[in-house]
């Protein structure tokens, strides 16, 4: 039997306690001040914070719940995280949950969704770990999740900008192509039809084959319009004025059956535009529409003034703040689907039994090409809403010169005609040999150069394509002006004049003319560039 302890060792014991008194005194003083950190925290962030019970019922949750997803906390207190998911993602988040309480593992970015209060859908980048009381056994979850809703929309927003605009780039490059193919079937049947009579029995063979390349060069100038190609002829424009008289156009495409309403406002502000083009993508909306509404229905137009702020800007890539006119087109059709939605402007997508597709991307080439922005809102058996923004008018454009229309004559002169595609070049020569001109031909700039500097007091002027191999036609212009400053020269070119062909005018090239070009159209041209002093 051990003895009583002695008074010494009593004291020792004592002091043993009550350091032990005070330690734990002050880890509870810190983990008070900890929890009090923590909470401060929480409550201030703006991304939910939450902790939850090994069952999933949530024990604590941030005021930030109530702005990302509409509830406040003490509607969320006590339910299980199960309620605020879409149902599809119950599986995958039970998954997750389980890894964290059971596996004690850490989850990082997992994208996930959860359900608004309003019935939205919010996209969240998730996180987890394991929530360990003092003795480290896992008591819950604690998670973090931020909201990325507006991000995702953004991404998506760009990517779709990049995407339509590679899209563009190649559209305008089959363009130039196309149209040297289409100028050859046009040029030679134009050519034959000046020889046969018209009682011949192949004059409407080739008449047919003549209407054919011109509708089809009309495709090629809607792929140039969607890439931004074209040249628009802007000036100063009642938008309001443009819808109203569109509106007798409608008379003649669109069925009775559909009905058309107007609604324009009464100080609507001027927009700096091309007529033809509004005209054009106000005629392709209502041809979208009627499709959309074979038994007929309802098609309402609808302008007013609107300001564009940072923060829709922020959200719509290529926009910038300022004042606009909007243009809202709505039927009452079938309406489309998300995935049909994604590539409604994409060239040669369509899910009509007829068309070329190149409907909707044509009139998004004739918004962008404006400095506008277009978007559209669309459900499955809840019609179709295009919301259209063009800037207002803020200084008149400058406006151009009326385009001279001479009847076409022939001449004697000598002309050099430059192009790398040989039908292109044999065309050429046709016609102006047809019309009493001497014609040279080259089929790069070197040997146009070359025959230049041979013949210059003999050649009176330049044809040239620009889109050539070798030196190509930019700097054949170059080098022709500097040995001939006064050297006359039109571009031809399956581009409309601007960009390289705007280039080559202001360098000092006199006239243009587009592929594919027509007789009369070329002979203009010519004479009425050989006729400058």
């Amino acid at each position: 039997m051990a003895g009583k302890p002695s008074y010494e060792e009593l004291v020792l014991r004592i002091e043993k306690l009550e350091k032990r008194l005070t330690e734990n005194s002050k880890a509870e003083a810190s983990l008070t001040l900890d929890e009090q950190r923590f909470k401060s925290l929480s409550e201030n962030a703006p991304d939910i914070i939450f902790t939850s019970d090994m069952a999933g019922l949530i024990t604590y949750i941030n005021p930030a719940c109530e702005n990302a997803i509409g509830y406040p906390r003490e509607e969320v207190l006590g339910k299980s995280f199960l309620d605020f998911v879409l149902e599809e993602d119950v599986e995958v988040l039970l998954g997750l949950f389980s890894h964290v309480t059971t596996g004690r593992e850490t989850i990082r970015n997992h994208i996930g969704s959860l359900l608004h209060k309003d019935g939205s859908v919010r996209l969240f980048d998730m996180s987890g770990a394991p929530d360990l009381d003092r003795h480290g056994r896992t008591k819950g979850v604690v998670g973090l999740f931020k909201d990325i809703t507006e991000r995702i929309k953004l991404e998506g927003e760009l990517r779709h900008a990049l995407k339509m605009e590679a899209v563009g780039t190649l559209a305008g490059g089959i363009a130039h192509d196309f149209n040297n193919i289409l100028q050859s079937i046009q040029g030679f049947a134009q050519l034959v039809l000046l020889d046969i009579p018209l009682d011949d029995p192949g004059y409407p063979k080739l008449r047919e084959i003549e209407s054919a390349a011109e509708r089809a060069a009309v495709l090629i100038q809607q792929l140039l319009t969607f890439s931004r190609r074209v040249e628009s002829r802007l000036r100063p424009i009642d938008l309001n004025y443009e819808v109203s008289e569109i509106r007798k156009l409608f008379s003649k495409a669109l069925p009775k059956m559909i009905h058309i309403t107007l609604h324009l406002a009464d100080d609507l502000s001027l927009i700096n535009a091309d007529p033809a083009e509004i005209e054009q993508a106000l005629m392709n909306l209502a041809i979208n529409a009627r499709d959309a509404m074979p038994e007929g229905g309802n098609l309402t137009l609808e302008t007013k003034n609107v300001t564009l702020d940072k923060r829709y800007c922020g959200a719509h890539p290529g926009t910038i703040p300022g004042q606009y006119v909007l243009l809202v087109v709505s039927d009452t059709g079938r309406g489309m689907n998300n995935e049909t939605l994604e590539h409604i402007f994409e060239p040669f997508y369509t899910t009509a039994a007829r068309g070329t597709g190149l409907g909707l991307p044509t009139v998004y080439g004739i918004v962008t090409s404006h400095g506008g922005h277009i978007i559209c809102h669309s459900e499955t058996g809840e019609g179709t809403t295009f919301k259209i923004f063009l800037p207002a008018l803020i200084q008149e454009a400058v406006k151009k010169k009326p385009e001279n229309r001479e009847r076409p004559t022939g001449g004697t002169e000598t002309i050099l005609l430059v192009d790398d595609e040989a039908p292109i070049r044999d065309l050429g020569k046709q016609i102006l040999v047809r019309f009493g001109y001497e014609v040279v031909i080259a089929s790069d700039g070197e040997e146009a150069l070359t025959l230049y500097r041979k013949n210059r007091k003999n050649i009176d002027l330049v044809i040239l394509d620009l889109i050539m191999p070798g030196m190509g036609g930019k700097r054949y212009l170059q080098e022709l002006l500097k040995t001939d400053p006064k050297a006359k020269v039109i571009i031809a070119s399956g581009h409309f004049p601007n960009g390289p062909a705007m280039d080559a005018l202001e360098a000092g090239a006199k006239d243009f003319i587009s592929k594919p070009y027509g007789v009369q159209a070329m002979l203009n041209a010519v004479r009425r560039t050989l006729d400058q002093d």
